[in-house]
């Protein structure tokens, strides 16, 4: 019975690294200081420490963590405030040293931020962990993906440098996300500098690093405008992204689609011009003199209009932007004739320039026919910008743009024959 001794702490709470141990497998060593150098042995104070650990509980619910978490909190809770602070400032495109007086604010409010990390240095260190944990997200997102699409685009900073932006788009149990993926220089904008800027923002959040190209073997579709070096057969973006993948769909975005097509339709139309010339001019003459857009609010107030001033017919959305411009000029069409009769007549206000502006501006103003083309074009243009921005929808799906496209062809034709009744209330 006393042939072999066993430690039972040591067979319960020591493992598989004690497993061979004699006083594991069982000794028939019953000297004194045999039990003695088990009992400083590492692998018996182990289980001595785990066995005590279990008996106490969970590690949280322990005395020496809830004093940590005591004397942490108020670090916490200062750190918690700071990230706010940088993350509102991302949001909003805010410069890194707002972070000192947004500290300052807050300490106002009786809040306690600290006297630490309160500069746009550490601004910056915040917004990078802020950043790279958003990314954990997304490369988690995406790695339960079966498909993608990248959608990309170039603009210019205030630097004057080209700067490539890419979106990526993705299903998610029947359910479209579209998330920003990143953006980064491109030292040419040529394709083959493009195509390289796009590759190098995916793989920061696609994949691992021993496996980079993870996302080109889920991408379906790249997303591009129409711009000859993003959709170029034989050496645009997208062509050049086919090689590694040939299945690779490119899609010219619709609403830029939409825009190229009415200016397309809309260049060859000599009424179409000369609206566009008249809303630009108009729009130059009151925005760069001060006194002609007071006095023009002086015309609508005697005639018991809310004043509407002309507004620029560019833009990046250029339906949008016309047709708002459109608006404002039938619905100020009566201020906008009765300040430029002030200033044409002989004892009007303004220069010899301004006179002759505005006689030039009258006469095209009070044509019947550019007066019709307007109203007409204000209805096409509304339903152009419904469809555009349907198209913009980051859910809208291929079948609720045919829908779309189907009905807005349908009210174009119908306004051949309709009466429109904004040209009453232009001259009544």
């Amino acid at each position: 019975m006393w042939r072999h001794k066993r430690c039972n702490k040591t067979r319960a709470y020591g493992g598989e690294k004690v497993k061979g141990a004699s006083f594991v497998v069982g000794t028939s060593n019953f000297k004194v200081e045999t039990v003695k150098d088990h009992e400083v042995s590492i692998g018996h104070i182990r289980s001595i420490s785990t066995k005590r650990v279990k008996a106490a509980g969970s590690l949280q619910d322990s005395v020496v963590v809830k004093s940590l978490v005591l004397m942490k909190s108020a670090e916490f809770e200062k750190m918690g405030m700071l990230f706010r602070n940088v993350h509102a400032i991302g949001k909003k495109g805010r410069p890194f040293t707002d972070c000192v007086w947004m500290c300052e604010v807050d300490e106002k409010k009786g809040l306690k931020v600290g006297s630490t990390y309160r500069n746009s240095n550490r601004a910056k260190e915040f917004m990078f962990y802020i950043a790279e944990a958003e990314r954990i997200k997304l490369r988690e997102a995406l790695a339960t993906s079966k498909f993608l699409s990248v959608m990309s685009d170039s603009s210019t900073d205030s630097a004057v440098m080209e700067e490539e932006l890419v979106y990526v788009r993705w299903a998610t149990a029947g359910k479209m996300e579209v998330c920003f993926v990143g953006i980064q220089s491109v030292d040419k904008p040529d394709a083959s500098h493009i195509a390289e800027a796009i590759s190098s923002i995916m793989e920061t959040v696609s994949g691992s690093e021993d496996d980079t190209g993870q996302w080109l073997q889920k991408l379906v579709v790249c997303g591009t405008d129409g711009a000859a070096v993003m959709t170029g057969v034989k050496k645009g973006v997208v062509s050049q992204v086919r090689v590694h993948r040939v299945e690779i769909l490119g899609i010219h975005c619709m609403s830029h689609r939409l825009e190229l097509a009415y200016s397309d339709a809309m260049s060859h139309n000599k009424l179409a011009r000369k609206v566009n010339d008249l809303l630009s001019g108009l729009y130059t003459f009151y925005h760069k003199s001060c006194v002609n857009r007071a006095n023009l609010r002086g015309s609508f107030g005697e005639i018991g209009m809310r004043h509407l001033m002309p507004t620029r017919i560019g833009g990046t959305r250029w339906v949008s932007h016309f047709l708002r411009a459109l608006e404002n000029f039938l619905k100020g069409y009566k201020g906008l004739v009765h300040h430029l009769e002030q200033v044409q007549s002989p004892g009007g206000a303004g220069n010899e320039t301004q006179k002759a502006k505005a006689q030039g501006f009258l006469p095209i103003m009070k044509d019947g026919v550019v007066i019709k083309f307007s109203c007409f074009l204000r209805d096409l243009l509304t339903q152009l910008s419904s469809l555009s921005l349907t198209m913009q929808r980051s859910s809208v799906t291929v079948a609720e743009v045919h829908d779309c496209l189907t009905s807005t062809m349908a009210l174009m034709l119908k306004y051949k024959s309709r009466y429109n009744h904004q040209i009453d209330c232009i001259y009544h």
